[in-house]
């Protein structure tokens, strides 16, 4: 049954506004997420929204009741069905972070624990043995294009420590795409908690950086390490940088002697990958 709302005193509809910032995500364990196939994707993952949101305008009349049923019929067996609502042009904008005329919005659940499917992703044949770890990135775009990175190039997941942009931030929702819903993310408050997974996990901790470089391409990236990409104007933190097991770069050629944080990052996946598959020959 679809629940109609047009009004913003309305409980739900004032539980949902908050998700629009970060301390409400934080607090209730929700995050949003808009358009048909960040939903689609989602109830493929068997991570299907708690509620689905629908824009009045947005929806035929007459294709309203298959719209719902596409939605309840892609749910998978054995995972809750979504509540559905349909909300006033003007509540739904309120909720919106886009600019594109989506016409759908799912409440996600934060995943609780992330930490037994990282375990299982690193004994995968399938995957690349490594984690990548965000050192305060600030860019949402850049940590949102990093976890599409390493969902595209197989890595086992990520650690994000904190300060870096909120990996559930519309910002790096969009820019991850579905790639948030697949890649295990682990939140860390700090470099210890980063070393500490590290030892949990049997990991050893590359950091990227300039003095006492190893260039990227003759450091074995293969398994088994933690790979530490730094802030957008500091890089990795001199504590890391003080502990790491090695320090790696990326050679220029050109003028400049920096890349782009996403960018490089995905440079350095690409040569895990590579490296990977020259191994399994």
């Amino acid at each position: 049954m679809v629940k109609e709302i047009n009004s913003a005193a309305n409980p739900s509809f004032k539980g949902w506004h908050g998700l629009t910032k970060k301390k409400y995500r934080d607090k209730e364990g929700l995050f949003l997420i808009e358009g048909e196939v960040l939903i689609g994707e989602a109830l493929k993952e068997g991570r299907g929204p708690k509620d689905v949101l629908l824009r009045r305008s947005g929806i035929d009349p007459d294709s309203m009741e298959e719209r719902i049923d596409s939605i309840l019929r892609n749910t998978k067996e054995g995972y809750p069905v979504p509540n559905i609502y349909l909300l006033s042009d003007e509540l739904f904008y309120r909720l919106s972070q886009t600019e594109n005329g989506r016409d759908i919005i799912g409440v996600m659940e934060k995943p609780l624990d992330y930490k037994e499917l990282l375990k299982k992703r690193l004994k995968s044949k399938r995957l690349i043995g490594n984690i990548l770890v965000l050192d305060r990135l600030q860019d949402p775009g850049n940590v949102g294009t990093i976890i599409r990175s390493a969902d595209a190039f197989g890595i086992s997941g990520i650690g994000v420590i904190k300060g870096s942009a909120d990996i559930y931030g519309p910002k790096t929702v969009r820019a991850a795409a579905g790639s948030i819903l697949r890649v295990p993310i682990i939140q860390l408050d700090n470099e210890d908690e980063l070393f500490a997974l590290a030892e949990e996990l049997g990991l050893k901790v590359v950091a990227t950086g300039l003095k006492k470089a190893e260039t990227f391409y003759e450091t074995d990236l293969k398994e088994n390490l933690a790979i530490v990409i730094g802030n957008e104007g500091q890089g990795v933190s001199e504590t890391i940088l003080g502990r790491a097991e090695k320090i790696i770069k990326i050679p220029m050629e050109g003028a400049i002697d920096s890349l782009n944080a996403a960018i490089a990052a995905s440079v350095i996946l690409y040569e895990c990958v590579r490296q990977k598959s020259i191994e399994r020959g």
